[in-house]
């Protein structure tokens, strides 16, 4: 049985076009569904088809990404979008779920375990690629201190997850390999 639209209805879908003018990812009945605009009726089919949407885009950014140009590819790194979903909408999210219980859930904890250590290791070699190399012993020393402290949270968390100790490894060892000296 379809809905029938009101006026209150299409000025809702109205105003969503109206914020949202270049918005593909489903309709707009949908995003004002998602914005709690409108009602749902069955909601794990309605956000199981959503989270497919999401997860398919996220396929088609993953699959296409490496073809473009260079430019291109900055464009979309350094845009404010790709940071935003990060810093306000990702992290948050997990930190808040693993903060608000006092037992967190070590899913989630393993998760955002996984997703700091990736990022941390990304910001590290980047820092140890444009860093001039005077810097470098300096940063060295810095970084293997983060390296053991980011080695003692992975296995804490091990321990507190172990049915999801794949996802949270990290490799060490291309941090912890320290430079051969030479004896004279």
């Amino acid at each position: 049985m379809r809905n029938i639209h009101d006026s209150k209805y299409d000025s809702v879908l109205a105003q969503l076009e109206k914020t949202y003018p270049t918005y593909t990812l489903c309709s707009y009945e949908n995003l004002g569904r998602i914005r709690n605009e409108f009602k749902i009726t069955n909601k794990p089919r309605f956000w199981n088809e959503r989270c497919e949407e999401v997860l398919s885009a996220i396929h088609d950014i993953d699959g296409t990404f490496h073809h473009y140009p260079d430019k291109y590819k900055m464009k979309m790194i350094m845009s404010t979008q790709f940071e935003s979903l990060f810093s306000s909408q990702i992290f948050p999210f997990l930190q808040n779920k693993i903060r608000d219980t006092k037992n967190p859930n070590p899913e989630q904890t393993a998760i955002m375990v996984s997703m700091c250590q990736m990022y941390l290791r990304l910001g590290l070699d980047g820092m140890k690629e444009t860093m001039p190399s005077e810097f470098l012993h300096i940063l060295q020393a810095k970084f293997d201190d983060i390296m053991l402290l980011m080695d003692s949270i992975n296995q804490y968390t091990k321990r507190i997850a172990p049915k999801y100790t794949k996802s949270i490894d990290f490799d060490f060892d291309f941090y912890t390999k320290k430079k051969k000296s030479k004896k004279k």
